[in-house]
């Protein structure tokens, strides 16, 4: 998981591990356009890693995560369309954990969910 190494940059960070054989992704503090870069590289970077452990689960716990622009929304359903274009078989399946004291969560991961839902589950 050399190329999944935590990173944090102007207040906005992202943990992944691997544990029983499936990732868990932590997100925190606010991705914004300083920041939304960061989070395309790792998205696409965990979706190589995903296929090459062919792990069947990406949970990204995003509880500590206050603030995400538009361009982070488009970095997710750019996310989930590639996971979308592989045949079944090799799909994994992303859990989204959110805050249920943030409404902007359920509203923000709602819409992307809309555009994958057979890849996507929203948990609070």
């Amino acid at each position: 998981m050399a190329s999944l190494a935590p990173v944090s940059k102007e207040g906005f960070g992202i943990v992944p591990e691997l544990a029983a054989g499936a990732f868990v992704v932590r997100l925190s503090g606010s991705c914004d356009s300083q920041t939304t870069a960061l989070l395309d590289r790792f998205l696409g970077d965990l979706h190589v890693a995903v296929l090459r452990a062919s792990t069947k689960a990406v949970t990204v716990d995003c509880e500590n995560l206050y603030f995400m622009n538009s361009s982070a929304v488009k970095c997710f359903v750019t996310w989930l369309a590639k996971i979308k274009s592989l045949a079944p078989a090799e799909r994994y399946h992303v859990t989204v954990r959110t805050n249920r004291f943030l409404a902007w969560h359920q509203r923000s991961f709602g819409s992307i969910s809309r555009s994958a839902p057979e890849v996507i589950t929203i948990a609070s």
